[in-house]
């Protein structure tokens, strides 16, 4: 004890523990500042991020602001949660990006590939170091080895298609069947194609624990990691265990686990079944919420603004149809 009186110890344990948390929540809030980089108000647990999260704008109408007031700005600043997030608007610096074939990334610090969460311990997006080396080799490998003579599987998709069609659900029935062939199984079934769309509904109409796990994976990851949490509800990923284990992407992750040695040091059949799995779901998720979802997205968007300008459409229709455009 300080102090002779219990209240007043407590009183400055209290604001010890509210200075503490409030530094580690604004730790970066001066980042972009100091590297004189337009950049947008953070607010302590939220960032500047704190419309979408709060629900008072969409992603949507957060970038045509952000465009509108910084129409010459080749870069801009914000803070997601907590961590620095750049947004870039020079195409030349996206195209470098995109091109650069980068040996490695800075390392976030998060600490996220050791979590409990099967989604994220084996996901490229979050692993760091020499992990992150050896997954991205693996997951190249998998992608050259992708079936991609798809145009005839598609073709039911587009039978009956008229003006009265929902746009968004149209573009998910065939990224469904899409990731289904690519992932799963060229002949896919029913079932297949219900496993792809569990996981795409979990991530798109999350619960509110979902959303509160997510904001602590975010903000306080030594949380997220200390509590064991999970951002994907458990009934979504078992229902897909018995569709992975027969899928051609479980014959890949077997393939490219031994030719890369993708963190395997067991020898135990039993518990190296279990990895092989874990790895293929964590895959597939970072396929749903880092492939898929943002393709949704973009797409519906593009056809949302083409549905607004005839002439446009028209211009389309004249280069598909191979008439001078």
């Amino acid at each position: 004890m300080f102090f002779e009186s219990f209240l007043l110890n407590f009183s400055v344990l209290g604001v010890l523990i509210v200075a503490l948390t409030f530094d580690y929540v604004s730790k970066y809030f001066s980042y972009w500042y100091v590297r004189h980089i337009s950049y947008k108000t953070a607010v302590p647990f939220f960032g500047s991020d704190y419309h979408r999260v709060l629900g008072l704008r969409n992603t949507t109408d957060e970038v045509n602001k952000l465009y509108a007031k910084h129409p010459d700005e080749r870069l801009y600043g914000c803070i997601k949660s907590r961590i620095p997030d750049l947004i870039l608007k020079d195409p030349d610096v996206i195209e470098k990006m995109l091109c650069t074939d980068f040996a490695s990334f800075h390392c976030k610090g998060l600490g996220l590939d050791k979590s409990q969460d099967v989604c994220l311990r084996n996901n490229l997006f979050y692993a760091e170091g020499e992990k992150w080396t050896v997954m991205r080799e693996g997951m190249e490998s998998l992608l050259k080895s992708m079936p991609y003579e798809i145009e005839d599987s598609l073709h039911g998709y587009l039978s009956g298609i008229n003006g009265d069609t929902n746009v968004q659900q149209f573009l998910a029935d065939i990224l469904d069947g899409t990731f289904v062939y690519l992932l799963l199984n060229k002949d896919f079934t029913r079932n297949e194609k219900k496993i792809i769309q569990s996981f795409r509904s979990a991530v798109q109409k999350p619960t509110l624990a979902e959303k509160f796990k997510t904001y602590l994976k975010n903000v306080f990851p030594s949380l997220y990691l200390l509590f064991g949490l999970s951002t994907l509800p458990g009934e979504t990923v078992n229902k897909s265990l018995e569709v992975l284990e027969k899928s051609n992407l479980m014959k890949e992750v077997k393939r490219i686990r031994s030719e890369f040695q993708l963190d395997i040091k067991e020898k135990h059949s039993k518990r190296k079944r279990d990895s092989d799995i874990e790895l293929a779901v964590s895959i597939l998720a970072s396929f749903i919420t880092e492939g898929y979802i943002p393709c949704l997205n973009v797409l519906t968007a593009l056809f949302y603004e083409l549905a607004k300008y005839p002439e446009v459409q028209k211009k389309i229709r004249l280069c598909g149809s191979g008439e001078d455009c």
